[in-house]
């Protein structure tokens, strides 16, 4: 019997063995029929052209840019289909229609705001130009979608799926997508006001401080009283450190992603060069769709651009270049509605004393659901913006009043860049990037310097970093185009010139911008001030550096204070006393610095919440960009650790008696680079095909090559203004998005290695 048993057990397993193997070699199958061969595409692209170069990427050529854009539309498509999809679907609240209810609160939350609505009544209030082009672009996709069914990508076969046909509106929904990365923050400030309304001001000022003890704006003046401690008689009583306060469960902190895009411009004798590094969630396949598009050789522009914008966001044409970094100003609030008992009227004004109130606008919205029948959700609007029940159940609405959100907001503006020539061009063709707000960095062939922030400035009454009642916080009117922040920098013989720009603080008004430090910024100015000849290859190194003037404050003033024991903490406290900042000289010191910062944020702020007591729901963290700011501030200024009730030999004491008992793998490691594709982990034995390799990581959040596991540099770009074919580009994986592909992740190793090429083929 048990023979038997034996046999029919090896029987099953063999079996099994041939339908995996069958089922294996279908899906190799799939696999080599992914992209397409050269002659496909001269097939279909009519009288436009394509050629690609060793690692994937185009040259596309047509006879004008609306013919460009449709050939750009089938080439991406016929790469990156599924990527399309996916980047529609997750921006238009659909993906439960593919993922079943795993996916359902993310669509209801994104459906109950009316996206479809505003995406489609922007698009009708597009100029006729750049409707054009991107309708162009779609019925390029659409090509792509009719004439190769089943080689979309083997992505659909696995979930039994395949694509709608693209529409302009799906080009304006890719973009509202990334103003929700770069441009929301409603959801933090309803967290952040939980701390603010029990801080009194002047601890509310210094742990949500607007200053940076490092900050120079580019316009307006500091303010004088900047970074103020709070008074001693606010002081927390002091009490001993003990060790449950270093052992607890909880951060306090929220962790931030690794906020780090820089550019930056420089020009001196030995040439001009403009660096973009932008940084953005990881991923497989990568971000951006890099191209080289062409009507004539006066005429052309390369670059990046997101898969579903026709045009290239990020380039070169053969008159100038230009960059982007993130302004983060805040366009996005939530306004205390008040309604009537029955809450289908609101109170919209009041004029001179008399109310006007307003009937709640509903629509409802069709979730589909995979395996699971379709839900219906309802749609309240004030006119400000959809209403949003916080905390779920407590009765208290909240107008959500978001650029996003209002229709016209939305531009498509990549045909005008493409072709413009000088500050007056660039500046017309800025205009149009109404959201979400950059920094637009640019250089001409002169070595003329520009800089401005683009998009849509709201006017307020009141501070919009907290909620607000719906009368005071309704913004006033939008800061038109011409009213935003510019600056020229002429180019002078023997005049070495430079300006950057990394997520600081660009302008000083009375409710400020969100922004993330001074860290990058700081270091990118004392580096390229640092000489006056300056070669592409150094452009390159900034990007890759990896030294924190912070983490070598923070250690030594660790090692200064603390006591150290013989053994394991001793040789900690010699070695953070002589370390330069160096996550790559000295990698173990650069993780002890963040395990000091997580370990003091943890003390400090743990002492708050404890002694003013707010009132926050398992999981609120205390959560600010600029926590660092107030940190350096307490290491600047002897003693002032004891407005925490804390005595500073003590705290770093426990701080390197704490670091020398933890074993932590290498920080270079627990930080390796993890952008996979989205089924890696999550599709059985499928997504261990898609997987790309893991490589270490030597940057974090505060240095100029900022990068986590998820999050990071998505494209490294030096544009060589003066000798423009050296320009040079690198990508983190590689341009196609097909798992069969030789381009799937060919430059991996070469992104590793902080090695680069050219982004002009020889005789374009």
């Amino acid at each position: 019997m048990t023979q038997g048993r034996a046999k029919l057990g090896w029987i099953a397993i063999g079996t099994a063995m041939i339908l995996l193997a069958a089922a294996g070699g279908y899906a190799w199958h799939l696999v080599k029929r992914q992209g397409l061969a050269p002659k496909e595409y001269a097939a279909h692209l009519g009288s436009a052209s394509v050629q690609f170069d060793d690692h994937g990427i185009p040259t596309i050529v047509a006879s004008d840019w609306n013919a460009v854009a449709e050939a750009q539309g089938f080439v991406v498509a016929s790469e990156r289909m599924w990527q399309l999809d996916l980047m529609r679907r997750k921006a238009a609240g659909r993906l439960a229609e593919w993922f079943g209810a795993k996916a359902l609160d993310h669509d209801k939350r994104l459906r109950s705001e009316g996206r479809l609505t505003v995406v489609a009544k922007s698009v009708e209030m597009l100029p006729q130009s750049q409707r054009e082009f991107c309708e162009a672009y779609a019925k390029g996709i659409n090509s792509f979608i009719r004439a190769f069914p089943g080689r979309w990508g083997i992505e659909y076969a696995l979930t039994s799926e395949q694509p709608e046909p693209w529409r302009c509106d799906d080009t304006l929904l890719v973009i509202l997508s990334m103003a929700d990365i770069l441009a929301s923050g409603s959801r933090d400030e309803w967290i952040q006001q939980k701390w603010r309304k029990v801080l009194p001001r002047e601890w509310e000022e210094f742990l949500y401080t607007k200053e940076h003890p490092w900050n120079r704006p580019f316009f307006n003046v500091r303010e004088k009283a900047a970074l103020r401690l709070p008074p001693e008689s606010l002081a927390i009583p002091a009490q001993p450190l003990n060790g449950d306060e270093l052992a607890a469960t909880d951060d306090m902190v929220a962790t931030h992603e690794a906020i780090g895009s820089n550019s930056w411009a420089w020009r001196g004798n030995s040439g001009a060069y403009l660096a973009n590094d932008p940084h953005l969630g990881q991923s497989t396949p990568q971000l951006w769709y890099a191209a080289r598009l062409k009507v004539s050789n006066e005429d052309w522009v390369a670059g990046v651009t997101l898969p579903g914008l026709p045009g290239v966001i990020i380039g070169m044409n053969p008159h100038i270049a230009w960059a982007f970094t993130n302004v983060g100003e805040d366009v996005d609030d939530l306004l205390e509605e008040r309604l009537d008992a029955s809450g289908t009227k609101y109170l919209a004004a009041r004029t001179n004393g008399n109310e006007e109130w307003r009937a709640v606008e509903v629509t409802s919205e069709l979730v589909k659901v995979k395996g699971a029948p379709a839900v219906t959700i309802e749609v309240r609007k004030t006119h400000r913006g959809p209403l949003i029940e916080l905390p779920a159940g407590s009765g208290k609405f909240y107008s959500r009043q978001w650029l996003g959100l209002i229709p016209g907001r939305l531009g498509l503006p990549s045909r005008e860049l493409a072709s413009v020539k000088d500050w007056n061009d660039f500046n017309s063709a800025a205009d149009h990037f109404t959201l979400p707000a950059q920094n637009m960095l640019m250089m001409d062939r002169k070595g003329n310097i520009g800089y401005r922030a683009s998009g849509t400035g709201v006017i307020r009454r009141v501070d919009g970093r907290i909620p607000q009642p719906a009368l005071e916080g309704e913004w006033a009117g939008f800061a038109p185009p011409a009213e935003r922040h510019r600056m020229w920098i002429e180019a002078e013989p023997g005049k070495v010139s430079s300006m950057a720009t990394a997520n600081q603080r660009m302008w000083v008004d009375r409710y400020g911008h969100n922004w993330y430090g001074e860290d990058r910024q700081e270091r990118i100015v004392s580096l390229l001030s640092s000489g006056n000849a300056h070669t592409q290859r150094d452009m390159l190194e900034i990007q890759l550096d990896v030294t924190s003037r912070f983490r070598r404050q923070l250690l030594q003033w660790v090692a200064d204070r603390g006591v150290a024991a013989a053994g394991r903490e001793a040789e900690l406290k010699s070695r953070w006393i002589r370390w330069d900042g160096s996550g790559k000289s000295d990698p173990a010191s650069f993780g002890n610095s963040i395990q000091a910062e997580k370990l003091i944020f943890k003390v400090l702020i743990g002492r708050v919440r404890a002694h003013f007591k707010p009132a926050l729901d398992e999981g609120d963290r205390y959560d600010w960009d600029l926590d660092r700011a107030w940190l350096l501030a307490l290491l600047d200024n002897k003693g002032s650790f004891g407005l925490f009730g804390l005595e500073e030999t003590s705290l770093a004491t426990s701080v390197i008696q704490k670091i020398a008992a933890t074993e932590e793998a290498p920080f270079q490691e627990k930080n390796a680079w993890n952008g996979q594709h989205p089924f890696v982990g999550k599709v059985p034995l499928a997504g261990w095909f898609f997987r790309t390799k893991k490589y270490d990581q030597y940057g974090y959040s505060d240095v100029v090559r900022a990068e986590k596991p998820d999050h990071g540099p998505s494209v490294r770009l030096v544009w060589n203004m003066a000798v423009p074919a050296e320009s040079t580009w690198m990508f983190p994986v590689g341009q196609s998005g097909h798992l069969g592909s030789r381009n799937y992740a060919d430059l991996q190793g070469k992104w590793a290695a902080g090695e680069m090429m050219k982004v002009l083929p020889a005789g374009f």
